[in-house]
């Protein structure tokens, strides 16, 4: 997938990483980037893990509801998923 992840709970999912060669790496997503929601399901309280199974559902595009500061801001990966599988 490309994307590092630490942190969960209270204190929220947070990017540690991202691959160059990701998918990731072409949008606005940043090191630091704390995870709110991916396709519409809040993930404010998970876990790292529950956040990295949602980005791992298979699907045919992924909404990305991140956060960096106090910005929020929406990614829509639309080939996500078909270019891992290659």
């Amino acid at each position: 997938m490309g994307i590092r992840l630490i942190g969960g709970n209270q204190t929220g999912v947070f990017i540690a990483n991202i691959s160059s060669d990701s998918p990731c790496a072409n949008t606005d997503l940043k090191i630091g980037d704390q995870i709110l929601a991916i396709n519409g399901k809040d993930l404010q309280n998970a876990t790292a893990e529950q956040v990295a199974t949602e980005l791992n559902r298979p699907s045919e595009s992924l909404h990305i509801k991140a956060q960096t500061d106090l910005n929020s801001k929406f990614i829509m990966l639309s080939t996500f998923h078909e270019e891992l599988g290659k």
